[in-house]
């Protein structure tokens, strides 16, 4: 699992990246967790958020 901690969307929100390895169909899978305007960034919370998205509902 690789995880990537984004500073600021382009309208000023942070969110993280989660990118799995899939080796059965050889690709990587992709999840992404974006906080809401009035939540406060926390690293350990977007990571299971967007490693749960990676592996239930991957963006490729």
């Amino acid at each position: 699992m690789r995880t990537i901690h984004h500073g600021v969307t382009v309208d000023e929100r942070r969110c993280t990246i989660v990118g799995l390895y899939d080796r059965i169909q050889k690709r990587i899978n992709f999840g992404v967790a974006i906080c809401g305007p009035r939540d406060q960034f926390a690293r350990k919370v977007g990571r299971s958020i967007a490693e749960g998205r990676a592996e239930k509902h991957p963006t490729l």
